[in-house]
């Protein structure tokens, strides 16, 4: 006895010898993972770095391409509409780098005189171009915006006079395609002793109906450039990511890496660690990329995992070393009491029997069960499986005895809470006390949970699973029932993906919808150049009214909810259109709107008429209450009153006639109006004065915590 004694001890300090070594061996992983770790961040910097850069670039592309559709719609294009086009752009927003958008016309020398006086009559009464070469066609500078005094500068300068702008013009009029000149000093800066580094990249347009067949069309039809100024300490402005501390990068023009070629370097304060050389391909140039990664990128990439492993390793040797010592007090005294137990063998023989009796009766029930049914001994394997369980898996009766448990279904022995006050294992689920300490690790009661099964051919399937702990005496197990769920998954996954498919199509319908709407309110912007002025007024009202219909396809559309819109957003957004669509009153007559922060919700056949309602009434304030440049102001109001949306629109003007009868009016707008009260399902009331004021109201369900003490925001075109 006492020779295994030492025989086992012995090989317990082994176990203790391998499991230091094992740690020692895992800290030095951990430390090369983590070096891995941080080359992988600074790469996946770099690439995302570039990556954005070429984004904002490509962006830039699309603006100069939307602003030659915008030639290419038209025989000329007026200083106001270059304005609101560019405008629209929201260049500092959506494209930063750009400073702005122009267009440069292709003029004859001998037309140099009227072009100059178009554009003085045009609205630059100060429009001037220098004298150039007799005989010689200049591309100059006729429309910049924004127009501010820097970019002014600009309006009449000849862009051919210099020979790097001249040759990346050449290569887009050839080729027809966008192309960034060399470096220049951006004139706009002001003059001062360092102007900053910049490029212009350019767009031509041609005076055909279609795109020119070859090069010598696009000669002979060339009639301008697109073009905007691009600088580039703008450019990179932005690009690197606030997160990642001692990153840095140098930006070269062309292939190189020349000190007169820098074009942005950004300051680290330390020596660089890595190091990344990346060549980006611009249309018509190309930008060296030069990375540098400090030692605070290096810290910031890394992770405390060595120092994790190297603690758990040391802790886990230290557990280890109180467990063998604990071990061993243990196995002398169970020595003892195997002697004891031994004299008590034989009075125990009558209830051994009668527990095999009923052992026998259980197998009986779990043979004749329709669930399928396995119990497993303390080790996790098999001991007994009823014909259903076999079915389930596609096992014989010999081969899923003594099987392990987790061959059928992995990790269905989850880690019990040991509670060591009453000798009892705990479910994490409820916290109570479930099966006697000595039972299998990992058999705490579960009443049901979803797993994943495998079959004898390797195939898996959804199960669910009821773990029920059973002690009978030393003869701890589980009664694992188990019920296949592939039926109930199969049809669970049909309806998802049914209801994914009705999404992507009601997303896809509204995305439609509203770029045909869109379609239409150009085609009326287009038609109304040309229309006499009560049709253009017609017009323009037609395109408010589709524009307030698209509006609400857009915000379902970019808001990624399909049943409804938050009223208080979309009349934001509508007043806003109604304002510039009103420009010419924009010094007179202020709009402004009230309440739009109300929780109130509305779904699509609603919130149509309410905008239609709202762009009518607003309509007919700025053409009628103000005559004569009047001032005054529009006030549109939202609140929600005991369940109810209480709509106002109002003016300050001079109010409807005396002897006007609006259900008698023939105007298309008030006979819209009753006709939107109805389908929204809502009354009209007229307000007592000054001016004109309506009440609408409708009935509503708000959000909760809403607070009706909201501020008016004046709308500006």
């Amino acid at each position: 006895m006492a020779q295994e004694g030492f025989r086992h001890e012995t090989a317990a300090w082994l176990v203790m010898g391998a499991a230091i070594a094992l740690a020692v061996l895992s800290w030095g992983v951990a430390l090369q993972q983590d070096q891995r770790q941080a080359e992988l961040r600074f790469k996946v910097a770099v690439d995302g770095t570039v990556d954005t850069l070429a984004g904002r670039i490509h962006g830039y592309e699309l603006a100069l391409r939307s602003a030659r559709a915008l030639h290419g719609a038209s025989e000329r294009v007026e200083r106001d509409e270059w304005r609101r086009f560019v405008g629209a752009l929201r260049l500092q927003e959506t494209l930063p780098g750009i400073q702005a958008i122009g267009y440069a016309r292709l003029v004859q020398q001998a037309e140099i005189g009227r072009f100059v006086e178009s554009a003085r009559l045009s609205g630059e009464p100060e429009f001037t171009v220098a004298d150039g070469p007799a005989g010689v066609a200049r591309v100059i500078v006729e429309m910049i915006e924004p127009l501010d005094p820097a970019h002014r500068l600009m309006l009449g300068t000849d862009l051919d006079a210099d020979a790097s702008r001249r040759e990346a013009m050449t290569i887009a009029r050839d080729s027809g395609q966008t192309t960034i000149s060399s470096p220049i000093r951006l004139r706009s800066e002001g003059g001062g002793a360092r102007p900053a580094i910049a490029w212009l990249m350019f767009l031509p347009t041609y005076a055909t109906d279609g795109e020119p067949r070859d090069r010598a069309e696009r000669r002979a039809t060339l009639r301008g450039y697109v073009y905007s100024p691009i600088r580039g300490e703008d450019l990179m402005r932005g690009i690197l990511p606030r997160e990642t501390p001692g990153l840095g990068v140098r930006v070269f023009d062309g292939s190189g890496s020349r000190t007169e070629d820098l074009v942005h370097a950004t300051a680290l304060g330390a020596p660089a660690q890595n190091a990344a050389r990346r060549l980006l391909q611009l249309p018509g140039r190309v930008l060296t990329l030069e990375f540098a990664g400090t030692a605070d990128f290096d810290r910031a990439a890394r992770i405390s995992q060595p120092l994790i492993v190297g603690t758990v390793g040391a802790l886990m040797n230290v557990a280890l070393l109180l467990y063998l010592r604990s071990e061993s007090r243990e196995r002398r005294r169970a020595v003892g009491e195997a002697q004891r137990l031994a004299a008590e063998v034989e009075g125990r023989r009558g209830a051994e029997q009668a527990m095999r009796n009923s052992d026998r009766r259980f197998r009986d029930v779990v043979t004749a069960s329709p669930t399928g049914l396995v119990m497993a001994d303390r080790d996790g394997r098999i001991v007994l499986a009823n014909p259903q369980a076999e079915k389930l898996f596609g096992y014989g009766h010999d081969a899923l005895l003594g099987r392990p448990l987790d061959d059928l279904v992995p990790g269905a022995l989850g880690n019990p809470i040991a509670d060591p006050s009453d000798g009892t294992i705990a479910d994490p689920s409820d916290g109570a006390a479930q099966s006697p300490v000595g039972e299998p690790p990992g058999l705490a009661r579960s009443d049901g949970r979803d797993v994943r099964g495998r079959r004898s051919d390797g195939t898996v399937f959804p199960l669910e699973i009821g773990l029920s702990p059973i002690s009978s005496g030393a003869a701890a197990t589980t009664l694992v029932a188990m019920v296949d769920l592939s039926a109930r998954q199969a049809a669970q996954d049909q309806l998802a993906a049914a209801l994914r498919e009705k999404t992507v199509l009601l997303d896809e319908v509204h995305h439609r919808v509203k770029n045909n709407l869109q379609v239409i309110t150009s085609l009326l912007s287009l038609q109304s150049r040309g229309a006499p002025p009560e049709a253009r007024a017609a017009l323009a009202d037609c395109r408010n009214r589709v524009h307030a219909m698209a509006l609400t396809h857009q915000l379902l559309h970019e808001n990624n909810d399909m049943a409804r819109l938050h009223v208080g957003q979309y009349l934001t957004r509508l007043t806003r259109l109604l304002a510039d669509s009103n420009r010419s009153a924009a010094g007179t007559v202020t709009l402004r709107v009230a309440g739009v922060d109300a929780p109130l919700y509305l779904d699509l056949p609603h919130a149509i008429p309410c905008g239609l309602l709202v762009n009518e009434l607003v309509t007919n304030a700025y053409k009628h209450a103000f005559p004569g440049g009047r001032h005054g102001a529009i006030d549109i109001g939202m609140a929600l009153e005991d369940g109810t949306a209480r709509l106002t629109v109002g003016d300050d003007g001079i109010g409807l006639p005396p002897d006007l009868d609006p259900e008698a009016a023939r105007s298309l707008g008030f006979q819209l109006v009753p006709l939107l009260v109805d389908q929204l399902g809502a009354t009209l009331r007229r307000l007592p004065g000054p001016g004109t004021r309506y009440e609408i109201r409708f009935p509503a369900e708000p959000e909760p915590h809403y607070d009706a003490g909201l501020p008016m925001t004046e709308v500006r075109p």
